[in-house]
């Protein structure tokens, strides 16, 4: 499959390897979402090494695969005998063929989490090297690349061995709706690609394994809920990899399934001193966005309210899970079928609110006031009561009030009145002077009387969704 999207990313990492100086990037970000995919296309017409590191291997065995990468890619024969048994024989082997070169070299370490084995020994290392010969050569780009995880933001990201000496640190994050489709080669729909990426997110290997000529049903049901398919085990793929104690960091995201959530009403059910135990799973979670935090805008004295903002997780938590005995022990067929459709609507809604909330910045580009914007999230009260705005832009003096609608039909006139009963309750909120616009975000559009009544200041449609974000 061809190279999709990341034209952003791309532009940044070309404009760091043009420098006249050495760079050390560090690239991270949750698993299969592209990160080596990115580097490759970026390197592949330059000057470049990519090795990756083997998980649960030893130092050893790391070192040797190293080398054995390097014998395919550079075909030097004196590799072929050497063997070296620690990592400083590399590094200065490394060292020996940089110099050599005319142009530039890339080296990728990818999966550096494993190619260390978890342990900052390594990232001592390559910060000698770095201080004494890399960076004063000006030849060498070298990319550290791995999974997010405890060790890959403490050791790497956060470390006092490479603090100062890091040029490039790049998150990558998903692609966009857009850009998803764009993987299905247009071979579907709008609506069915939107309901995969309520899913699956933005994550290009989920996309790469959808069958384009079958269904969604049937693509959902071979690959999440068969014992063969190839998600069925991912959630302990992406989630045990990232956390050396997972069972706290379950027990949250299992609270948060439930509902949102704020810090004080986590660590109360959970039983969790309150302090820096307790954010530090939080913060983790955050970085390695499977929860995110979000504000209510207006509010003077905020509390952050928690989301499982990771696509595949909250679909696991909620069918998932459950069905993993019975399709184990082969006691049930199509599951997704006979047990996920008949309930999923309500569910596939409130995804969609969550779709809307995590891509605020791309909704207020649509409607032509990114530029605008001071806070965007949903509005909620305690003190008033059944108030809950799906999605609040706060643009100082003028606010923007979002429905958010995933209706399987035209949203009609109806929802005038439901929207002037929250405007009702919301304007013991604001102040005066502030000027009230309502937006409708309804994937499956609106009827004719609604459009007729000119009440909404925005509408976004399905095909509103799917437009090039530059």
């Amino acid at each position: 499959m061809s190279f999709i999207g990341r034209v952003h990313e791309l532009k940044i990492l070309k404009t760091e390897y043009k420098k006249p100086e050495s760079s050390l990037v560090v690239l991270y970000g949750r698993r299969r979402i592209g990160k080596s995919s990115l580097v490759q296309s970026f390197s592949c017409l330059l000057p470049h090494i990519i090795v990756d590191g083997l998980e649960n291997q030893s130092t050893l065995d790391q070192i040797d695969y190293f080398r054995k990468q390097l014998i395919e890619q550079l075909h030097d024969p004196l590799l072929d005998d050497v063997v070296w048994t620690e990592w400083t024989k590399v590094f200065d082997y490394l060292t020996r063929y940089v110099e050599k070169q005319k142009k530039k070299v890339i080296i990728l370490l990818d999966e550096f989490q494993w190619l260390s084995c978890h342990q900052s020994k390594l990232v001592t290392l390559l910060k000698s090297y770095w201080d004494q010969s890399w960076k004063s050569n000006g030849k060498l780009c070298l990319v550290l690349c791995g999974s997010i995880s405890t060790f890959m933001v403490e050791k790497v990201i956060h470390s006092k061995a490479l603090y100062g000496r890091v040029n490039l640190e790049m998150q990558v994050g998903p692609l966009s709706l857009s850009e998803s489709y764009m993987m299905l080669n247009k071979k579907r729909s709008h609506l069915e690609c939107l309901k995969y990426y309520l899913l699956f997110g933005g994550v290009p290997k989920y996309f790469e394994l959808i069958e384009q000529n079958q269904s969604f049903n049937s693509n959902i049901e071979k690959l999440c809920f068969t014992k063969e398919g190839p998600l069925f085990n991912e959630y302990e793929k992406i989630f045990y990899s990232q956390f050396k104690e997972p069972s706290t960091y379950e027990r949250i995201i299992a609270l948060l399934e439930g509902g949102n959530k704020t810090y004080s009403e986590i660590i109360k059910a959970l039983n969790l001193a309150d302090g820096g135990g307790a954010k530090s799973y939080l913060t983790n979670l955050e970085i390695t966005d499977f929860i995110k935090s979000q504000a209510s805008p207006l509010r003077k004295e905020r509390e952050k309210k928690y989301f499982i903002s990771d696509e595949f997780i909250r679909f696991f938590y909620k069918y998932m899970k459950e069905s993993r005995p019975s399709i184990k022990q082969k006691f049930t067929q199509r599951y997704f079928h006979n047990h996920v459709l008949k309930q999923w609507s309500p569910w596939l809604g409130l995804a969609f609110e969550y779709y809307c909330v995590k891509n605020a910045d791309s909704l207020a580009r649509i409607m032509g006031f990114s530029e605008e914007v001071f806070n965007a999230g949903p509005f909620f009260t305690r003190e008033t009561e059944g108030l809950q705005v799906d999605l609040l832009f706060d643009r100082r003096e003028v606010l923007t009030l979002c429905e958010i609608k995933f209706y399987d039909k035209p949203v009609g006139i109806d929802i005038i009145k439901e929207m002037q009963a929250k405007v009702d309750k919301l304007k013991v909120h604001i102040k005066k002077y502030v000027s009230l616009e309502y937006a409708l975000i309804a994937p499956m559009g609106v009827t004719k009387a609604l459009k007729s009544t000119h009440f909404f200041h925005h509408i976004i449609e399905l095909e509103d969704l799917f437009e090039s974000i530059p």
